[in-house]
C-alpha cells in the first residue's frame, strides 16, 4: 500500500506542490489519452525521480519531470494503440493452399463447373503473388490502394517504373 508523502520531507513537498500541475501539463500535451494512461505515466515520472539524486527539485527538476512524464506517457499510448508497420509490404502465405477460396461473392446460382473453374483461377492468382518479388508485391499493394505509378515510384525510392500493369489486368 501506498503511503502519503511526508510534508516535511523535500520530495514529499515537491509532489504535493507539483502532483496536480504535472497531470495536467501532461494532459494537455498528449491529446484525447484516457485518464488512467496519464495516471499512469505520472506515476512513472515519479518513481524515476525517486531513482535519480541528480535531479534537483526546483523549476528546473520539474522542467526534467515533466518531460519524463510526457514520454512516459506517449510510450504507454504506443503500446496501447500497437504499432503500425512500416517498410515493403509482405503478404501472408500461411493459410493459402489449393482449397482457400475466396468469398463466394453474390452467387447467382453458378454451377459446379463455374465453381471449380474459380478454384482453378483463384489457385493460379495465389501462385503467381507467391511468385512476385517483395518490391512487385508493394508496387501492386500502393497501385491497389489507389496510387499513381509516378507515386509509387517516388514510395517505392524508384526512378521510373519499367512496366505498367494494363486495365482489368487479373493476376
Amino acid at each position: 500500500m501506498l503511503r502519503q508523502p511526508d510534508c516535511n520531507d523535500p520530495l514529499g513537498q515537491f509532489f504535493t506542490t507539483n502532483a496536480g500541475k504535472l497531470e495536467r501539463i501532461v494532459a494537455h500535451s498528449i491529446n484525447n489519452a484516457r485518464r488512467e494512461l496519464i495516471e499512469d505515466a505520472c506515476a512513472n515520472a515519479w518513481a524515476i525521480l525517486l531513482r535519480r539524486d541528480d535531479i534537483t527539485l526546483d523549476a528546473r527538476g520539474f522542467s526534467w519531470l515533466t518531460t519524463v512524464a510526457i514520454n512516459e506517457a506517449l510510450r504507454l499510448l504506443r503500446r496501447t494503440r500497437g504499432e503500425t508497420p512500416v517498410g515493403t509490404f509482405q503478404a501472408d502465405t500461411r493459410g493459402h493452399d489449393d482449397t482457400d477460396v475466396p468469398e463466394p461473392g453474390d452467387r447467382d446460382g453458378s454451377g459446379a463447373d463455374e465453381r471449380a473453374l474459380e478454384l482453378i483461377e483463384h489457385a493460379e492468382r495465389v501462385e503467381a503473388f507467391r511468385q512476385l518479388k517483395p518490391r512487385e508485391r508493394e508496387a501492386l499493394y500502393l497501385k491497389a490502394l489507389g496510387h499513381s505509378y509516378t507515386e509509387i515510384a517516388r514510395l517505392s525510392g524508384v526512378i521510373r517504373c519499367r512496366r505498367r500493369l494494363p486495365r482489368g489486368a487479373v493476376l
